[in-house]
């Protein structure tokens, strides 16, 4: 259970289909949860930096890495320049990707902001 009692999901990811997708798996696993969704990584980057701390407790993240303008690497740098190596409170960061390509896998283990890489894939 989170210390709250809420979970809070934030999706940063230009495709409303995988958006909708998602935020109705989280809102069937817990109807507790509270799950914003972002399709323009500049605004979701505009409204990470905008919270308080407190805001951080019991966040989950999901970035998605593959966006115009500005993609989840830009999003990252600009979050880890902020941050430093964690999120405030007990937050985590997770790159949803449709790829699976090593490159990008090894380079988010470079990113200590990064809790974890999830794929559809088989790597």
């Amino acid at each position: 259970m989170t210390q709250t009692g809420v979970f809070k999901f934030i999706i940063i990811d230009d495709d409303n289909i995988n958006n909708f997708l998602v935020k109705s798996i989280l809102k069937k696993l817990s109807s507790n949860s509270e799950v914003e969704s972002f399709t323009d990584p500049e605004v979701a980057l505009e409204h990470l930096l905008s919270l308080e701390t407190d805001d951080f407790n019991d966040l989950v993240i999901f970035l998605d890495l593959n966006m115009p303008v500005l993609n989840g690497w830009d999003v990252l740098d600009k979050l880890t320049t902020r941050f430093g190596g964690k999120l405030p409170d007990n937050a985590v960061l997770y790159i949803v990707s449709s790829s699976d390509i090593q490159e990008d896998i090894s380079r988010s283990k470079s990113y200590e902001i990064v809790t974890g890489y999830l794929t559809d894939r088989k790597s």
